[in-house]
């Protein structure tokens, strides 16, 4: 038998947004019988060596939560090592939505689209509509029609959040004979 397979590894490189795809663990191989394979989440990237020697490596392109990264060395040996990608970034939102007044199809309703947390500034859009940016932490959007609106809040670091709300209209008064 040869040298135990360790595997050593620095702290996982956090994400700037949670949707974000290029969180990184870098990580060293020592003993154990080279070549080795390696395997991360299951499947089996290229790995990129890290300036500095050829037993080190980093995992790229990987996004936010748990990973694992099983080394397994020329005589079948493995080692796994787990590490999670976090983020930076905190951003959350709400809407509080006001209903449309009476039955008549005019766009009366309004949206108050409200960035909860994340850094400022912020852009605040309707999916389909153009972008209001603003150091506030709100835009109230008014003239809604009554259904669904979808709204997009993006903050200073470019992450995103869609937010949806129903806007509902109010029934107007109804007259019946006698």
């Amino acid at each position: 038998t040869g040298p135990v397979l360790n595997l050593l590894f620095d702290p996982a490189k956090p994400i700037d947004c949670p949707q974000d795809t290029d969180g990184e663990i870098e990580f060293s191989v020592n003993g154990g019988a080279s070549p080795y394979d390696f395997t991360v989440d299951g499947n089996n990237p290229p790995l990129s060596p890290v300036v500095g020697g050829p037993i080190n490596y980093t995992a790229s392109g990987l996004g936010l939560g748990q990973h694992s990264i099983v080394v397994t060395d020329d005589v079948g040996c493995s080692q796994t090592l787990e590490a999670t990608i976090t983020t930076s970034s905190d951003l959350t939102g709400t809407i509080e939505a006001t209903p449309a007044l009476c039955n008549d199809g005019v766009s009366t309703g309004k949206a108050d689209v409200i960035a909860l947390t994340g850094s400022s500034p912020f852009d605040f859009w309707e999916v389909g509509v153009g972008v209001v940016t603003t150091d506030n932490q709100d835009v109230v959007f008014t003239g809604l029609l009554p259904g669904m609106h979808n709204f997009i809040i993006r903050d200073s670091h470019t992450c995103e959040i869609e937010l949806s709300v129903e806007i509902e209209e109010i029934a107007g008064v109804v007259f019946t004979t006698r």
